[in-house]
């Protein structure tokens, strides 16, 4: 009789645990992914077209930072992709997210006349144009030249958007520029006598050190979402990363879907993707990186990362 009971009890703790586990499985309604006309949007754009985001996750092509920024501020997005330093501003103006990942290593070159630049030193007396005045590339653009011995008053930049600079360059109007990828490789392939003359992430490398890496952009997360769906988040984490991975090595597997839905013709992709490094990192395991960079642009320009270096509780933990 006793063994009875004993059978008994262990039949009903296990439904028990049973249940528990049941109503442990997270079942998410909605999910909202933004994501920016460019690269670390490729791997996204994989997964929803080979059927690996899910029925419940809607993603969202923003135009501007001020559309993603207000999508964040309102909770419109649940995951965001943005550059690191604008993830830095929004943090310290107090609004719940943290660094889901760093996805994007290297993305900005600059670019001059064949056989006009080949050293730091040789862009003394020369006009350089460069994205919207306090953007990162300007910032970076400022630092390399700092930690190179150029003075600000040694060049004179000039601002102007990327598409204005591309078209510059292919009218012949410019004879040193620096351009983020694809943008690039539509210069490169369509103005006369150009070469490319310094990759800003090999040239971050020299500056601070061989295994310092630059992380230009990531994704952003709700909070909220992150305390609610840790599991559901981890998932996504995981194949955003494996489909960074193959859209890397492979790039043709999403080329078209990227022409269709980003207007960015395949080959140029393609050809881009060369001069690309993706790779995605969970925001805690990025800190290092994040950090560096964020304190040279502390250095240059304080209000182009909020103010402040961000705190802890910046970097999302699994």
């Amino acid at each position: 009789m006793k063994r009875y009971k004993n059978s008994i009890v262990f039949i009903i703790l296990s439904m028990l645990l049973m249940g528990c586990a049941a109503t442990s499985k997270e079942k998410v309604e909605k999910v909202t992914i933004q994501v920016p006309m460019g690269p670390p949007t490729a791997p996204i754009l994989y997964m929803k077209e080979n059927n690996l985001l899910g029925d419940e996750v809607e993603v969202i092509l923003y135009q501007n930072m001020e559309e993603a920024n207000v999508n964040i501020a309102k909770k419109v997005a649940d995951f965001s992709i943005i550059p690191v330093n604008v993830a830095s501003i929004l943090h310290n103006k107090d609004m719940d997210i943290s660094l889901f990942n760093v996805n994007t290593w290297g993305i900005l070159y600059m670019v001059a006349k064949d056989n006009l630049v080949n050293s730091w030193e040789d862009l003394k007396g020369k006009e350089i144009y460069v994205g919207a005045q306090g953007a990162s590339p300007d910032v970076l653009t400022r630092y390399l030249l700092q930690n190179n011995g150029i003075e600000e008053d040694d060049v004179t930049l000039q601002y102007s958007s990327s598409p204005e600079i591309v078209q510059k360059i292919i009218a012949g109007q410019g004879e040193v520029a620096i351009l983020p990828e694809p943008m690039l490789t539509k210069a490169l392939k369509k103005a006369e006598q150009m070469e490319v003359v310094f990759d800003f992430a090999e040239e971050w490398k020299k500056i601070n050190g061989d295994n310092s890496a630059l992380p230009q952009t990531g994704m952003v997360i709700q909070n909220e979402f992150a305390k609610q769906y840790p599991k559901w988040a981890v998932e996504f984490q995981k194949s955003y990363a494996e489909a960074v991975e193959k859209v890397m090595a492979e790039p043709s597997i999403v080329s078209e879907v990227v022409e269709r839905e980003m207007g960015i013709p395949q080959a140029i992709f393609e050809e881009a993707m060369t001069r690309i490094h993706l790779e995605s990192i969970v925001g805690s395991d990025a800190k290092e990186d994040v950090n560096s960079y964020l304190e040279a642009l502390m250095e240059t320009s304080p209000k182009m990362i909020g103010g402040s270096i961000p705190d802890e509780g910046f970097y999302y933990k699994e």
